[in-house]
């Protein structure tokens, strides 16, 4: 008798939840409702970002509410298409990559790292199933205050990782020696348009191509600086925007 209490129950709160307005507003509309929800990141120095990067956790109580709620959020991959890794985040990489991106089996992906990147995060970064969908590259490591294997995890990041899709790329430079931009950075990454440097001890030597946009951000100037900024201009004669 409880079991079929507790089933009636859940009939009538279901039938209930249906009747309700804002159940009857079509789904691609609620979940362009839903998006407004997660924080999204702040872009430094005003750099204007292709698609939102939102953070999936402030999803959960979306979650929570019923269950149309639930597998309309979860079966939207734009709203799980953000992954970011930051010392404030305390379950595993694994946990939390399980839990949010394989919801985004398809589309963009943006990928914001902050702190706490290791050999894990370089793995996850390496499957092609991933990387060759990431649009957006964030990597602030200075602003968790993250000095550990800077200099490993910058130089794999900028001159060994193919990221074939990658059009905006936010990077912070302060951990980074000169040596790494010495190097081809993103050698598989013919579609970046918009590029954003804070604190770069030099400008990269590297040709990209499709480059439109040009941020250059907590700059240092020296005449060594200087040679190399007039070296990069040289370089990319199609540039919109410095």
């Amino acid at each position: 008798r409880i079991n079929e209490s507790a089933a009636l129950l859940c009939q009538l709160c279901t039938e209930y939840n249906a009747s309700l307005p804002i159940n009857s507003v079509p789904p691609e509309i609620l979940s362009r409702i839903f998006s407004f929800v997660p924080d999204q990141l702040h872009s430094p120095a005003d750099v204007p970002l292709s698609s939102p990067i939102l953070n999936p956790a402030h999803l959960r109580p979306l979650l929570l509410t019923c269950k149309h709620w639930n597998e309309l959020v979860t079966s939207t991959p734009s709203l799980w298409s953000s992954f970011l890794v930051h010392s404030s985040v305390k379950p595993s990489l694994d946990r939390s990559f399980n839990h949010y991106i394989h919801r985004c089996p398809t589309g963009p992906l943006n990928v914001v790292l902050h702190s706490a990147i290791n050999d894990d995060v370089l793995t996850l970064c390496q499957n092609a199933t991933y990387a060759e969908r990431v649009k957006q590259l964030v990597f602030l490591p200075n602003a968790w205050g993250w000095q550990d294997d800077g200099d490993k995890y910058s130089t794999y990041l900028f001159t060994t990782l193919r990221l074939p899709e990658l059009n905006t790329c936010i990077l912070d430079l302060s951990t980074s020696p000169s040596s790494t931009l010495n190097q081809r950075m993103f050698p598989s990454s013919s579609q970046l348009h918009t590029l954003c440097l804070r604190w770069p001890p030099t400008l990269p030597k590297t040709s990209f191509r499709s480059l439109r946009n040009l941020y250059l951000h907590s700059v240092c100037v020296t005449p060594s600086w200087t040679v190399s900024l007039l070296a990069f201009l040289r370089a990319h004669t199609r540039l919109n925007l410095v």
